[in-house]
């Protein structure tokens, strides 16, 4: 199953035990520039260099579940607390690299899966964008590592044969 797909029926699920919790916020008031105003609804806006957000605010602010995608191509589908990534959510650059996982004021933090466009996959501990705790690397190639990892730098590995 392809990430959006996943992600989708995750938040289906989760939308199903709490009925209403999301949709219940009503539309933003007023013109996009009118945002500064806009506060427990739930709205779009796009900046003037084409970068959009969709989903809820608080306060002038993403904070809830939502979507901002950038001119560039990147995108983040997820929580959102005072306009930071917060809680789950995916992160897939434009060239492919993507992280999905745990955030904490708009970096990696928690548990976590990241796949580099090259096919390298770490899945594991996270703490300040940085490999940190328990985690597993596999290289493109199939060399696979697992290990503890410290401020993004391995603190111990031991190959893993298949």
């Amino acid at each position: 199953m392809n990430t959006m797909k996943k992600y989708s029926l995750i938040v289906f699920l989760l939308l199903s035990q709490f009925p209403g919790a999301v949709f219940a916020l009503e539309e933003c008031p007023g013109s996009q520039g009118n945002y500064r105003n806009w506060t427990n609804c739930k709205g779009i806006f796009t900046r003037a260099n084409g970068d959009q957000y969709e989903g809820e605010w608080k306060y002038s602010k993403a904070d809830g579940l939502g979507t901002k995608t950038w001119a560039n191509g990147d995108q983040y589908v997820g929580g959102w607390k005072d306009d930071n990534f917060h809680g789950q959510g995916i992160f897939t650059r434009a060239n492919g690299d993507q992280y999905e996982g745990e955030w904490k004021y708009s970096k990696a933090d928690g548990l976590g899966t990241k796949t580099w466009a090259n096919g390298d996959q770490y899945v594991g501990g996270w703490k300040d964008d940085n490999l940190h705790g328990q985690g597993t690397f596999t290289y493109a190639n199939g060399d696979q590592y697992e290990g503890e990892w410290k401020n993004g730098k391995a603190v111990w590995t031991r190959r893993l044969f298949n």
